[in-house]
């Protein structure tokens, strides 16, 4: 596998398409019990009462849920592709303030892109998904990335991965890889959005398109 550098980072250009909406979150079941008629929803869980009689199990779904991604459905078995919104939102807060980024700025990122962007690398593995949704720390790539990995984000080769750990790790490698630095790595500039996530996959590698993959895989993520 050959990898792109600096002087790679003008050769093109991905279009970017808006992100897109916000599913609103599925209706809770009433299952028609003696309390959902003198207790509303809020009063019963105020309560800790569930409405199936037992010990509430907490909500169906996402308290913040993000759209599916097209062609990533999130009905049947494909459920657990949704088991990440809230966490993505939550991260995704963090990267932006941590950054100081605001809309408009070159590495701003919303909920709708990155996960957009998991789904590119971890949405046909549930068990990648589960572990390393960002596929940051992935083996294979250690030889070329592992040393500024960990020292840029504390990681170590070979390291049990969980959502918890790749999803901060992940954006901010991404923020590496779109940021301009100086000899001593002062940061004097970014790369526009396109560039920085190709510059994240660095695959250069030629698809049967003959297009470079890192060219292509932005463009899947951008383009949903």
């Amino acid at each position: 596998m050959s990898w792109i550098g600096e002087a790679d980072d003008a050769a093109w250009q991905a279009p970017v398409t808006p992100p897109g909406g916000i599913l609103d979150a599925p209706p809770e079941a009433d299952t028609g019990s003696g309390l959902s008629m003198v207790m509303d929803k809020q009063q019963m869980a105020d309560a800790g009462i569930g409405q199936g009689g037992g010990a509430s199990a907490g909500p169906a779904g996402p308290q913040h849920p993000i759209a599916a991604i097209p062609g990533y459905p999130e009905t049947g078995k494909g459920a657990w592709r949704a088991g990440l919104d809230d966490k993505i939102g939550a991260n995704v807060d963090s990267y932006n303030a941590r950054h100081g980024l605001k809309e408009g700025d070159p590495l701003y990122l919303t909920p709708h892109l990155v996960k957009s962007w998991i789904m590119e690398e971890s949405g046909g593995d549930q068990s990648a998904f589960e572990s390393d949704p960002m596929q940051v720390n992935k083996h294979a790539d250690w030889k070329n990335t592992g040393p500024d990995k960990e020292r840029i984000l504390g990681l170590t080769e070979n390291q049990a991965m969980t959502p918890d750990t790749s999803l901060p790790a992940g954006l901010d490698w991404f923020y590496d890889r779109g940021a301009i630095h100086d000899e001593r790595r002062k940061v004097t500039g970014f790369r526009d959005l396109p560039t920085a996530l190709g510059r994240y996959n660095a695959n250069s590698t030629v698809d049967p398109n003959g297009l470079p993959h890192y060219q292509n895989y932005t463009s899947e993520i951008l383009g949903r």
